[in-house]
């Protein structure tokens, strides 16, 4: 059987509704005639091509999504809720069907992993203006999780992938280090950052400076282009951008890897983040509505429950928690926990 599809028709510029559907049935087709867990891996042979593929699709596909206004619905959108679907399971299933795929992906889920914080960055809105969605659509929320999953998956491919033989790269839970350090370095930046965060400023990932703020009085200056940087959201919604940051990073480490000794700094140093996210969803730090800082908080609590029953990690969140519980008079911590 050919391990590789004839053609791959990626979409143009005009496409109508009859072709962008066209479009969706043939991501569809590559998972059942391609990419089904029932047939005979895709050998190391091919993976360039399947990396291309991959790689293509986030273009078209994960590049941009459409936000909430008076004139879109929801389930207007649906063409390229499909789309945005069927490509994040290509890309999973890609990722774990095609031999070696990890030996020299790392531009590729660098690609991925900043293309799906963005969307959800956006989902995040559509999530937030409560839209109606129609049963044969995946709601925002769906869409959003599912997004999370599969980049959290593939990332943690890096970690369980072992090589059979040194082939003179560095190893792959080396790359996973990286990707995660940059994310730690971001958050924290953000939480700490002396410089006013404005609706133009940027993150770079896997560069520097990692925050760039854009004159505001100045709507000519060149916006950064690229596919690793973010616009980060308003400033009142940035707790949203971290906690997101948040739950990539503890899924592609929890539950723990082959590599996991590779990385128990890196760890450690999550739950130190995760602690003080929620250290500041309690404090003056974040300017932002009650709603949006009780859903920060408790969602930074499911993300790390995990991570909390790990007896190396449990007091670095747990006492934070004691100490929130004997603080109940805090204003803050009230309105957090009404929500």
């Amino acid at each position: 059987m050919n391990s590789l599809p004839p053609s791959t028709p990626f979409p143009v510029a005009g496409l109508n509704h009859e072709k962008e559907d066209q479009f969706v049935q043939f991501l569809r087709s590559l998972n059942k005639e391609y990419l089904d867990e029932n047939l005979p891996r895709i050998p190391a042979l091919d993976k360039d091509k399947w990396i291309a593929i991959v790689d293509g699709l986030s273009d078209v596909c994960l590049s941009t999504f459409p936000l909430p206004d008076s004139n879109t619905t929801w389930d207007a959108t649906q063409q390229k809720i499909e789309a945005v679907d069927a490509t994040l399971d290509v890309s999973k299933r890609v990722f774990r069907r095609v031999d070696c795929i990890y030996n020299s992906s790392e531009e590729l889920v660098k690609k991925l992993l900043v293309r799906v914080v963005d969307i959800c960055g956006a989902l995040d809105l559509w999530i937030e203006a409560d839209v109606p969605c129609g049963e044969q659509v995946l709601s925002p929320t769906q869409l959003k999780e599912k997004a999370v999953d599969v980049v959290a998956s593939i990332l943690r491919g890096f970690g369980d992938y072992i090589p059979l033989a040194s082939d003179g790269q560095k190893p792959s839970w080396h790359i996973l280090r990286e990707m995660l350090r940059d994310c730690l370095d971001i958050c924290n930046e953000v939480l700490l950052t002396s410089l006013p965060l404005t609706s133009r400023t940027w993150v770079a990932f896997f560069n520097k400076p990692r925050i760039i703020n854009l004159n505001d009085q100045d709507p000519v200056t060149t916006e950064p282009e690229g596919p690793l940087y973010v616009r980060l959201p308003q400033p009142g919604r940035i707790p949203l951008f971290l906690v997101l940051l948040l739950d990539i990073m503890v899924k592609a480490i929890s539950p723990r890897l082959k590599s996991q000794w590779h990385l128990l700094d890196i760890t450690r140093s999550v739950a130190e983040f995760s602690r003080n996210l929620l250290f500041q969803c309690l404090g003056p730090v974040f300017s932002t509505r009650a709603t949006i800082r009780s859903k920060v908080f408790m969602a930074a609590l499911f993300i790390t429950k995990q991570l909390r029953q790990e007896p190396e990690h449990r007091h670095i969140i747990g006492d934070l928690i004691e100490y929130s519980l004997h603080k109940s008079s805090n204003q803050n911590l009230g309105q957090v926990l009404r929500f």
